[in-house]
């Protein structure tokens, strides 16, 4: 008889936890987050679903409904899932965006990890401060507002968001005006080099970059770019992105997404199960996985 470790073995028990996106096939979470529940032991798996923005609140409810323990949203969801949550964190409700839904006693919970693994990527990874330093932030989207609100109420002095269309940008510094006081801007890309000097890190919060040729600052050029500047790409893979090449040659320090998506999953796994997730397996798994050393 073969002997077989019930660890791998899915049965009726097994719980199921999801990440919805579109598109999700790019996404690393799957890898991350079932290396983290094997390791603890967790009859679960995790799997990601292709969901169209249309279908999105039919399939959270849909999933929760058969049994889902937990959802993570990426990319274009975390918005678009504001009004048909029951309850929302302190976090989810300042940011507006969720990126992981939980049920407490059949009520549909939203939170947000973005903003804890933004701050403990930058903190612990980079070692940045935050607070008294300037940022320019790259995008108006959920994560995007993640980045800005981390960025904010850990003391940033001055944070500029940039984004194609200035209009949503401006949507953002509008809902942080509270909590900005004075130190949230919004530009328009044509304009990031009027930011001479001063620009302790910048942030890439957009998708451009996935396509190995794009780089957001590719219309503008990399002036803004200055030696010993921090550039945070959130993109994990391809890494480096274009954007990460350019600024490294200009002789910026560089760091792609790999820790924020760790650290956000890992948050996410910690309020599904109420336990602490282990960081470290899951940023191994990822870069075995890409076949990177760190």
């Amino acid at each position: 008889m073969v002997k077989r470790d019930m660890k791998e073995v899915i049965t009726g028990k097994t719980k199921l936890f999801a990440l919805l996106g579109c598109p999700v096939s790019h996404s690393l979470s799957p890898v991350m987050q079932n290396a983290a529940l094997s390791y603890i032991g967790a009859d679960a798996r995790y799997m990601a679903f292709d969901v169209k923005p249309e279908f999105l609140s039919q399939a959270v409810e849909g999933l929760f409904r058969s049994g889902v323990s937990g959802i993570n949203l990426t990319v274009p969801h975390k918005e678009k899932a504001l009004p048909f949550m029951n309850e929302l964190s302190i976090t989810a409700a300042a940011v507006g965006a969720v990126n992981t839904i939980a049920v407490n006693d059949g009520r549909i919970t939203g939170h947000n990890t973005d903003v804890s693994g933004i701050l403990r990527a930058l903190k612990e990874d980079a070692g940045r401060a935050v607070s008294g330093e300037r940022y320019v932030v790259l995008g108006a989207g959920g994560a995007a507002r993640a980045v800005v609100y981390a960025l904010l109420i850990s003391g940033a002095d001055k944070v500029y968001l940039i984004n194609r269309t200035v209009s949503r940008a401006e949507e953002v510094c509008f809902d942080f005006e509270a909590i900005a006081g004075g130190r949230l801007h919004s530009l328009s890309l044509r304009d990031i080099n009027v930011l001479n000097g001063g620009i302790d890190g910048l942030v890439n919060a957009t998708s451009v970059g996935l396509d190995d040729n794009s780089s957001p600052l590719n219309a503008c050029g990399y002036d803004i770019i200055e030696r010993g500047m921090l550039v945070y790409d959130l993109i994990y893979s391809p890494s480096p992105t274009v954007l990460l090449r350019k600024a490294a040659e200009r002789g910026a320090l560089i760091m792609d997404g790999l820790g924020m998506l760790v650290y956000q999953g890992a948050e996410a796994l910690r309020i599904w199960l109420n336990k602490e997730a282990p960081v470290k397996i899951m940023k191994q798994s990822l870069l075995n996985y890409l076949g990177r050393d760190t």
